[in-house]
This record gives C-alpha cells, structure tokens and sequence, in this order.
C-alpha cells in the first residue's frame, strides 16, 4: 500500500503551510492530518505493519522519515554525518526544512519510532538536498509514499520478519526498527495481547493462553495504564488465572467468575470459546 494519493490533497496542503512557530501537536490541521494519515495507512505502522490500537499518545506517534534535527546534538562530524556507512546513519545533520512537508511524515508505533531515532535514510548522504526527494530511489529504506511494503518485507511464521528477495530497502526498516530482535519482538506480540481487546478481562484470557511467556507485573502495568485498574489486583488475577488453567476448563471458568467480579468486569460472557479449550503453553514469572 502506497500512501500517494490516499490522503486528501486539501488536508496535505494546509498541513504544509504551517509555520515552524505555529506548529502543535493541538492543531486542527495537525490532527486532521494524523487522523488521514492513520487512516491511509489502515491503522497499520508505517514500519512494522503492526495495528495501532488507540489513536492516542503511547500508542502511535507522528514520525519523521528524515529526520527533523541534527544527532549527536554537540560534535557532529562532518564525515560521519555525509557517509553512506550504515554505522554512521544514526550521525546526522538533519533536515529541519523538511519538518513540516506532510510526505515526510506518517504514522509509527511507539516501538518502531524509538527504534529508528534519528535513523537518517537518505540514499546519498553526500549531497544536501534543497527540496524535498520525489524518487523512491531517493530512500535507501521503504519510504511509505513511493514504496510497496509487501515488495520489501514478509512476514515468516507469526511474527518474524524477513527482506524479500535480500532487498536493501526492507533489510534497513527491519534493522533500524529493531525487527531483528527476538526480545523485542516478544515484546511486541506480548503489547498485541494487551492492547488489541477492548475488554480487560478478555486482554488477560487472550495473554494467559498464549504461548508467550511474560512478566506478571509488566503485564499488570501495562493493562492498568490502558483500563485504568489497580495493577496490584491485575497481577493476582492474572496469577490466579494461570494457576487456575492448570486446573481445566471448569476451574479456570470459576476462577474467570471470581476475577470478573473483582475487577469490575463481571455480566457479561467472556471468551467462551478460550474457556472450553482451555490450551496454550503461556508461562509467566
């Protein structure tokens, strides 16, 4: 999915007037353009393809494909920052002229955004650019606007990812976003548990009987923050629920009751479908 011509031409235009001293996160344009954005891109990173679940801060952020300022802030190198060397493309002057320009910007979870920093993908750093690269050619990675996702990056299994025919450009999104990393992608699939039901205890269910293993009080915090629970209860839940699974359908059924109740959650029916098979390998410390 390109994102050229996906997002209204109105919307592009009025974002791209605004000025540097204007520019707010609260602005009627700026928001207007996040939400196209999200939108065009069907609620999916620009990066990792992962959902975005909440259009909220913490969940998705608003990324700048070249970067909008100069890294290391103090001593830049000259060198470092013109080379093509992929060690040195986190070393960059920057490009503040391009901050506002809407092709420069789309949506990018959390993760991916922390991962990519000030990563600079500029094909050729030698040369300064004065406006902004039109070609794809342009990009030594996937650049939304010009680029095919699915042409540089599949995805093996669940949630492993691999460059397409060793392509240069999806071997630099999964590198500098970190989607070479087993830790991190656990990670990443344990957050999917957590974020992607509406319902808390649905959440909780979902991660219990998943394969993954994950950290009770991690678990507890994350779900706190998004549903507004106390995490301490969250955590004996979830340690209930997983003793309780061991016990069978039945017990864990009982047990699914007591947790309802304690949390608010209760009158409603929850998973039957994950109750009665009652399967998964999900361990937790």
């Amino acid at each position: 999915m390109i994102l050229a011509g996906r997002i209204n031409a109105n919307i592009m235009q009025a974002i791209g007037q605004i000025a540097e001293t204007e520019w707010n996160s609260g602005l009627a344009e700026v928001i207007a353009y996040r939400d196209a954005v999200l939108v065009a891109q069907r609620r999916l990173c620009a990066y990792c393809k992962r959902r975005v679940y909440r259009n909220e801060v913490g969940f998705r952020e608003l990324d700048h494909i070249l970067p909008k300022a100069q890294n290391p802030r103090k001593k830049l190198n000259g060198v470092r920052a013109s080379s093509n060397d992929k060690k040195y493309r986190r070393h960059t002057t920057g490009y503040p002229q391009f901050m506002y320009n809407p092709e420069n910007l789309v949506i990018a979870c959390k993760r991916c955004n922390g991962f990519k920093g000030s990563y600079d993908a500029l094909a050729d750093r030698s040369q300064y650019p004065v406006n902004y690269p039109a070609l794809s050619n342009q990009f030594e990675w996937i650049h939304p606007y010009h680029d095919e996702w699915s042409l540089h990056i599949k995805l093996v299994a669940t949630f492993l990812y691999a460059a397409v025919d060793a392509s240069p450009k999806g071997t630099a999104v999964i590198h500098a976003c970190g989607l070479d990393k087993a830790e991190e992608l656990t990670k990443r699939l344990f957050e999917d548990y957590v974020d992607e039901s509406e319902e808390l205890v649905d959440g909780m269910m979902a991660l219990i009987h998943s394969r993954e293993p994950f950290d009770t009080r991690e678990a507890a915090e994350r779900f706190a923050r998004v549903y507004g629970k106390d995490p301490e209860a969250i955590r004996t839940c979830l340690i209930d629920l997983q003793a309780a699974k061991a016990g069978g359908s039945e017990v864990l059924a009982r047990a699914l009751d007591t947790v309802s109740i304690e949390l608010g959650e209760a009158g409603r029916a929850i998973l039957p479908v994950a109750v009665a098979a009652a399967q998964g390998d999900g361990a937790v410390v």
